[in-house]
């Protein structure tokens, strides 16, 4: 009898109330090698087991069933090339290119965006042969940084970005700005004329050393490509890279490659004396470099020991009557649950920013009242009788960016004895000069240290006061949008909002889309009936390192391939606009998840109109200047660009293309006609 071997590997999961499994007729078991013993301290090598199988039933043959085993196994075994000889490259540039892509795609970076350019022709050739690597391209290195900017933000991993010389590689300016000032991790790969073209008017050559200045956690310009550096110093500064790229602060890191001609496809003779010490390296899959992170321990106890510091703020906790939870914009879903887990714990009002990932949310019936959160605070913060209730003597803040201005606002004049903010990197984040403890820490292990330590005692009294009245502004929202008879934008922002599903995510371009949102989104997305506190809600994201509203559009079709989650943008025309070459990585999809783009055009810039620049300015210079009108067609820009597009002008009009684009498989422009005069 044939023995299949144990290839029907189960994959599933069991819940309180329910369970889903499923069988793998694929599996695959990786171990490395002396995996049971002291050899797997010194050895890089890897035993890779591969199982399929076939559905053999009656009337089944076999010539057709091992053909269908071919098939499986030869998935897998595309994955299994063994890295080609390194003394076989054409020549140094090959080598070079060839180890730099081969370390990154060991230490995790997959995920590669790559520019047209003939000086980076060795990295891009090096990354396309590369079958552990996905690639995407676009001409507009721009738009390019910040897709790599929303894979690095959607995946908590950093994307290598690769670009030609000159200004091909300013262009990622904007991209590194954003992602220095949010710390999102991002690998530049920047080819380069070799020193002796420097300084002098060689074509397409500019000074790229330290390119970047402040705006990367690291820069390195290595050498040349030479036979006679050793090849390992390009391992080991690619390893450097890329663990700067993801250690707190995560952030951009950049390394500058210079290239001597002949470049890609052209022999050239070199030494092999170069590739010394890279004998194990290349026998294995493992990085050159291990770098070993030191992780915080686990608080199991109430004996595991805190600094004096901590000792501190847990008193401030304890002593806390009137304290308030302010949750800013947090990156990873682990530091959400920890968040709402704090929340429940103490029993303090929370007010949570859009970005937080608490405001569009499922929250389990049986836990709902153990958890106070505020969502229309915007709405109650400039009434007198909220501002007499709240007067918080501890505000405790996790995450430092805040969208709303009247939140800011607010905690520069209420004054409480002690405001706390729980924040990772190390950076100052505090314009209104109003902290008073300032704690580096994640948020997962702050958490734990205050449910081991501390012994809140706070009365509910005080929230259910603040939720009475964020409940009485919702349905003063609510009866306000059902008398509009036009599609206003704040009313956009509330259909777009609960259009997205959970386990989806809604990307919020800067100016007034995430404000309207921040304003006017509901709180609940649905109820659920699980018998566990539950966040499967909508994850909220949007560029809020430099607010800027270029590249938004490339941001979120990145978000989409590094989260892979179904994506909804919505953003304003001008922001549209400012990104049209990234209407060329919408169309280029592949099987990355889709993305809607819902885009508010109010031919101008709309938010200007709300500023008082627009009473105090004459017309002509106002118009010129802030409001800049434009008469570009959106359709006939989606139409260039083969995308899909749609036009709505009412309410029901908009509910019904969301629905519809949720949908299907592709991605989706819904351009949504509105007025700046109608919503000033």
């Amino acid at each position: 009898m044939f023995d299949r071997g144990m290839y029907a590997g189960p994959v599933g999961w069991i819940g309180g109330d329910k369970a889903e499994f499923a069988v793998g007729i694929r599996s695959s078991l990786v171990e490395p090698c002396g995996y049971r013993s002291l050899e797997r301290y010194f050895s890089q090598g890897t035993r890779f087991y591969m199982y399929a199988g076939a559905g053999i039933v009656k009337g089944s043959e076999s010539a057709s069933e091992w053909m269908e085993l071919n098939l499986k196994i030869n998935q897998f075994e595309s994955l299994l090339q063994p890295f080609p000889p390194l003394n076989k490259a054409i020549n140094v540039n090959a080598i070079w290119a060839r180890l730099i892509v081969e370390e990154c795609c060991r230490l995790g970076v997959i995920y590669f965006c790559i520019g047209p350019g003939s000086r980076s022709s060795p990295l891009a050739i090096a990354a396309a042969e590369n079958s552990g690597i996905t690639c995407v391209s676009c001409i507009d290195e721009r738009s390019l940084g910040f897709h790599a900017l929303g894979y690095g933000r959607g995946s908590c991993k950093p994307a290598a970005v690769i670009t030609s010389s000159g200004t091909a590689v300013s262009n990622l300016l904007p991209a590194v700005v954003e992602g220095s000032q949010d710390c999102v991790p991002l690998l530049l790969l920047t080819a380069d004329r070799p020193p002796e073209l420097q300084d002098t008017g060689a074509n397409q050559t500019i000074n790229q050393d330290n390119h970047f200045g402040i705006f990367v956690r690291y820069s390195v310009n290595l050498p040349a490509a030479d036979d006679k550096v050793p090849a390992r110093m390009v391992l080991t500064s690619i390893d450097s890279a890329v663990f700067r790229a993801t250690t707190e602060p995560f952030g951009p890191v950049h390394v500058n490659c210079p290239f001597r001609e002949p470049l890609a496809g052209l022999p050239d003779g070199w030494k092999l004396d170069c590739l010394r010490g890279l004998e194990a390296w290349a026998a294995g899959s493992f990085p050159f470099t291990k770098y070993m992170k030191n992780n915080f321990i686990a608080v199991s106890s109430r004996t595991y020991p805190i600094a004096s510091e901590m000792r501190e703020v847990i008193g401030i906790v304890n002593l806390a009557r009137r304290g308030l939870l302010v949750v800013g914009g947090l990156h990873m879903v682990e530091e959400v649950w920890s968040t709402l887990l704090l929340a429940e714990y103490l029993g303090w009002p929370v007010m949570p920013d859009i970005l937080s990932g608490l405001r569009l949310r499922q929250i389990d019936r049986g836990s709902k009242d153990n958890v106070h959160i505020i969502d229309n605070f915007n709405h109650i913060l400039p009434s007198m009788t909220a501002q007499d209730i709240l007067s918080p003597d501890v505000i405790l803040q996790i995450g430092s960016r805040l969208t709303s201005k009247g939140l800011t606002h607010f905690l520069e004049v209420c004054q409480p004895l002690a405001h706390i903010l729980v924040e990772e990197h190390p950076y100052r984040h505090d314009p209104s000069h109003t902290l008073t403890h300032r704690v580096q820490s994640s948020v997962m292990h702050f958490v734990a240290v205050v449910k081991a330590f501390s012994t809140p005692s706070q009365s509910h009294d005080f929230s259910e006061k603040l939720k009475a009245l964020s409940k009485i502004a919702a349905q003063e929202i609510s009866v306000h949008f059902q008398t509009q008879c036009s599609l206003s934008e704040p009313l956009v922002a509330q259909i777009v909002a609960k259009s997205v599903m959970p386990g989806s995510a809604l990307f919020l371009g800067n100016s007034m889309a995430i404000r309207d949102v921040d304003m006017y989104a509901e709180g609940e997305v649905s109820n659920c009936t699980a018998p566990v506190l539950s966040v499967l809600g909508v994850q909220t994201v949007g560029n809020r390192g430099a607010s800027g509203i270029d590249g938004v559009l490339s941001t979120s079709i990145g978000f989409a391939a590094g989260s892979k989650q179904r994506v909804t943008l919505l953003l304003g025309d001008l922001s549209f606009l400012h990104d049209t070459n990234g209407l060329a990585l919408l169309a280029e999809r592949g099987c990355q998840p889709a993305v809607t783009v819902v885009v508010v055009n109010n031919f101008g810039g709309g938010i200007f109109s709300l500023l008082p620049v627009a009473n105090t300015t004459a017309y002509s210079i106002f118009t010129k200047f802030f409001s800049t009108p434009h008469d570009v067609s959106i359709h006939r820009l989606c139409l260039a660009h083969r995308v899909n597009h749609m036009l709505v002008k009412t309410n029901s009009q908009l509910e019904e293309a969301l629905c519809f684009a949720r949908q299907q498989q592709q991605s989706w422009v819904i351009e949504v006609e509105s007025n700046i005069e109608e919503n000033a």
